[in-house]
């Protein structure tokens, strides 16, 4: 069986603080949540990361490796 590049794989959850969604929601700017998620993960000319408290940069840590696991 060949897997089709275009196929979207199956969707996967995320756990997220209390503060977190609403700054997704102001971070998307209009983009689709998906699609803004992607471009951080995936965009190699912006940073992943930002100055943050070090156990939230631990958490983002954990939650890039999921994502990139596809768990």
């Amino acid at each position: 069986m060949v897997n089709d590049p275009l196929k979207p794989i199956s969707p996967f959850s995320l756990r997220l603080t209390c503060e977190e969604p609403a700054q997704l929601e102001r971070d998307t700017a209009g983009m689709f949540l998906g699609a803004h998620i992607r471009s951080r993960i995936f965009d190699k000319t912006r940073p992943l990361f930002v100055s943050s408290p070090s156990r939230f940069f631990d958490h983002h840590r954990k939650s890039k490796l999921v994502a990139l696991l596809g768990l």
